[in-house]
């Protein structure tokens, strides 16, 4: 058995595959991570233009064909414009199985509608439309992730599954290892997301929504239609949303993925990565897929993000030896603790990356703790694959 990963080409964005090959090379299994890229305000490329360059490269990775490439699983880290905007045209091109995804609570959505039209500055009505498209293209093949806090301890059991028999529409409130043919296993890792204080808020600090947020569901449409009607609600919105997460902490619920074999002991005795040589050497047979996870940077390591990805990983953390780095290798994002033991550090960013990633500062703590960062940007050159022969 053989597995090509690789971290594609395509900027500021995320589109990462797992493809599993027989011994006569045939394809027997895929598995894809987000699938998406999008950089606002850069300079001369529009939203369309984003949607067919992630399209492109689907294209060349799934090619569409009569008999459909089966893609086993997807798991989407979070919603946001640049990880899913190439998801429909991989639903068209292939026949996805199930998709793994952070639950969509009331909560989520609120946050994501309001991220739409106060970060991304789009209208109301356009952010919901945009929404409510993309959960009825997904709605029939998702399986949420919701762990409980009180689950994840240092000795914790995982729940034990083979892919095959995880049924599209459950839900995943454990720590759960996903098994493909017993040879490789996917753990995903997303917590219960705490985002009742930002409806909490806007009740208090914005009664004109109210009526729309308290009753039996939240009523999205008219909250669109309450913000195009007086302007004053978009800036009282922003100011709530915020206070809340700050200007950069939008990512509370992106929702993580360990990739690797079923041997938590396996150990690797040749150099996976030939790019690289003469440096410390972990086997990259193991993965951690980051999405845009926040680490909570400059912070004590007590009752954060990080501390419960750490404690949730414990068993499998020092056999990483191969991860995305968090959030294109932002600054905001990021923490010294995910350096430890050196790794080779995948970065997702746009060349000229108008958001100025990634950040030196992350560039220089990667190598001051004897990681590798691996910039992958939207030249086809700077793809990084990975090859590996399974037993």
């Amino acid at each position: 058995m053989k597995l090509v990963r690789t971290f594609h080409p395509v900027g500021h964005g995320a589109f990462y595959t797992e493809r599993f090959y027989d011994d006569h090379e045939r394809n027997v299994a895929n598995v894809v991570f987000d699938c998406g890229c999008y950089e606002r305000a850069k300079k001369g490329q529009q939203r369309r233009d984003f949607e067919k360059e992630i399209g492109a490269v689907v294209d060349n990775e799934f090619p569409i064909q009569d008999d459909k490439i089966s893609v086993d699983a997807l798991f989407i880290s979070h919603f946001h414009e640049d990880h899913i905007n190439g998801i429909s045209k991989l639903l068209q091109n292939c026949h996805v199985k199930r998709i793994f995804m952070p639950k969509l609570t009331e909560g989520v959505f609120l946050d994501i509608f309001l991220y739409m039209i106060v970060v991304h500055r789009r209208t109301p009505s356009i952010a919901l439309n945009t929404i409510v498209r993309f959960v009825n293209l997904i709605n029939d093949l998702k399986i949420e992730v919701d762990i409980d806090d009180e689950e994840i301890t240092e000795d914790g059991d995982f729940h034990n599954v083979d892919i095959s028999e995880v049924r599209v529409g459950s839900l995943i409130l454990k720590p759960t290892i996903i098994s493909i043919n017993d040879i490789w296993k996917y753990i995903p890792f997303s917590t219960r997301e705490k985002k009742s204080l930002l409806i909490n808020e806007l009740v208090k600090d914005v009664p004109e929504l109210t009526p729309a947020l308290t009753g039996q569901v939240i009523d999205f449409k008219q909250i669109a239609d309450e913000i195009t009607a007086n302007p004053n609600l978009l800036k009282k919105c922003k100011r709530v949303y915020n206070g809340v997460f700050g200007d950069k902490k939008h990512n509370r619920y992106s929702m993580t993925l360990f990739s690797g074999t079923c041997d938590k002991f396996t150990t690797c005795s040749h150099r996976c990565h030939q790019g690289v040589v003469d440096l410390p050497r972990y086997c990259t047979k193991n993965c951690l897929y980051m999405g845009d996870f926040e680490a909570d940077p400059n912070k004590s390591i007590k009752n954060t993000n990080c501390e419960q990805l750490l404690k949730f990983y414990d068993r499998y953390w020092a056999k990483i030896g191969l991860f995305q780095v968090p959030h294109h290798g932002s600054h905001d994002n990021t923490n010294v603790k995910l350096y430890s033991p050196p790794k080779l550090g995948i970065i997702s960013a746009g060349k000229d990356d108008v958001y100025g990633n990634p950040h030196v500062d992350v560039i220089d703590l990667l190598q001051q703790h004897n990681c590798v960062p691996l910039i992958v940007t939207e030249n086809p050159c700077s793809v990084q694959k990975f090859t590996y022969k399974i037993k």
